[in-house]
């Protein structure tokens, strides 16, 4: 049966022809040195750029008949229900998604609502997108009758496929902007183009754009951009223990960005670990010192960090205050998390959706990523800790092969340091 499901899934997706039209659309245009070129602009040639991957993207969701599938239903339950109902209650908009066959999302919470194990980020993020199908479903409506403006018919769901793509190919820039940090850019354009063409993230552009992948890798990319952007000014501090402007603003924002990339998929709270480490570094070298003005500097930025993540988590914890009726809280339907028995082997080489063995390509950025911790271990050891720390998070989920899916897509935020990795590795 397993076999069976993975012959299936890869006779539906054959990588080789558009993974490297990606590539080479990717490369070509950076790398391009005529006159012409050098004349435009940076920003116009990454709209250039920017335009030319989302429509062979478009072309591509088109060809391989991209939908509102699988988990994407429960994401998108929200959007529906905010958008006409202003309410989280999902009842009525399950039975319009057609999961009547799913008793148990009708078990009523302790409020009277709908089961949902969803994250309300996406809905937050395709908002946009599903306005502009609003448009277009008043529009074709006017014409054919059949087309409802309810936010259900088709233009919706195709919007929030478009939404998909879009978020994954801004992602993809921060995963260059970070990458040209520290290598050329025409090796950052390669390594960022391998790693994302040559792993399972490709899929969840082009074949499933409804699930969560794409704008979860673009905030974690742009959280771990904007990491390191910022490091110098976080580490550094001000004077005579008194924190500068530059340095309270670098940790609110920091702490917003990680509000926000947790609001998509909770799991992504794990790359905290990154400002953290920063953190505890600064800390214990002012108590080493003993400057402890530095000290409370640095307490006073992490203080900052959580309350500015806390507060862009907020929508989350109404919508669970409404569903389940408490602040902070974990839905029966999601999988369960066995802490002391994790399939450590199995999540990255299993022919089970394991993460090497499905995404060959990120061994490269493995090994890459640890010559680049020897580089520079400020940045690389924190990276090779969260990695390890989000490996075995995944490794101890209830259900570790991601069920249904393609590859080893819970480690969608990993794809900026496997970027990274490739290019250190190159």
């Amino acid at each position: 049966m397993a076999r069976r499901s993975i012959a299936a899934r890869l006779t539906t997706y054959t990588p080789g022809p558009f993974a490297l039209l990606l590539v080479v659309a990717f490369v070509v245009v950076v790398l391009t040195r005529s006159r012409r070129a050098e004349a435009w602009k940076r920003g116009e040639r990454t709209v250039l750029l920017f335009s030319a991957l989302f429509a062979v993207g478009l072309a591509f969701q088109l060809q391989l008949g991209a939908r509102l599938q699988s988990d994407g239903f429960y994401y998108f339950a929200y959007l529906r229900s905010l958008a006409f109902d202003h309410d989280v209650d999902f009842t009525n908009d399950y039975k319009l998604l057609g999961l009547e066959d799913k008793p148990h999302l009708f078990t009523p919470t302790r409020t009277g609502h709908a089961q949902s194990a969803a994250s309300i980020g996406p809905a937050i993020l395709w908002a946009p997108f599903f306005g502009a199908g609003h448009l277009v479903a008043r529009s074709l409506g006017a014409r054919r009758p059949e087309i409802d403006a309810n936010g259900i018919s088709f233009p919706y769901r195709q919007a929030v496929c478009v939404a998909g793509l879009f978020y994954g190919l801004i992602g993809c820039w921060f995963c260059f902007r970070l990458t040209r940090r520290f290598y050329v850019p025409s090796l950052a354009a390669l390594a960022t183009a391998l790693a994302v063409s040559g792993s399972f993230l490709l899929w969840y552009l082009v074949k499933e754009p409804s699930m969560t992948h794409g704008p979860s890798m673009a905030a974690v990319a742009g959280f771990v951009w904007a990491w390191i952007r910022t490091r110098d000014t976080r580490v550094t501090g001000g004077k005579a223990g008194e924190a500068t402007f530059d340095e309270s603003r670098a940790w609110a924002w920091l702490g917003a960005i990680a509000g926000l990339m947790t609001l998509i998929r909770w799991q992504n709270a794990l790359f905290a670990l990154l400002p953290a480490c920063d953190a505890v570094a600064g800390l214990t070298a002012a108590l080493r010192t003993g400057d402890r003005a530095r000290a409370r500097q640095v307490l006073a930025g992490g203080a900052l960090f959580s309350l500015c993540a806390t507060v862009a988590f907020v929508p989350q914890m109404i919508a669970w205050h409404a569903i389940y009726g408490s602040w902070l809280a974990v839905s029966p339907l999601g999988p369960k998390i066995r802490w002391g028995d994790p399939q450590l082997a199995d999540i990255l080489w299993s022919s089970r959706n394991g993460l090497f063995s499905w995404s060959p390509v990120l061994y490269a950025g493995a090994i890459g990523l640890v010559i680049f911790a020897g580089g520079q271990p400020g940045l690389g050891v924190p990276m090779l800790l969260t990695l390890a720390l989000m490996t075995y998070f995944n490794a101890c989920i209830q259900d570790w092969w991601g069920s249904d899916g393609f590859g080893g897509r819970r480690f969608d935020g990993t794809i900026p340091f496997f970027c990274l990795g490739v290019a250190a590795f190159a």
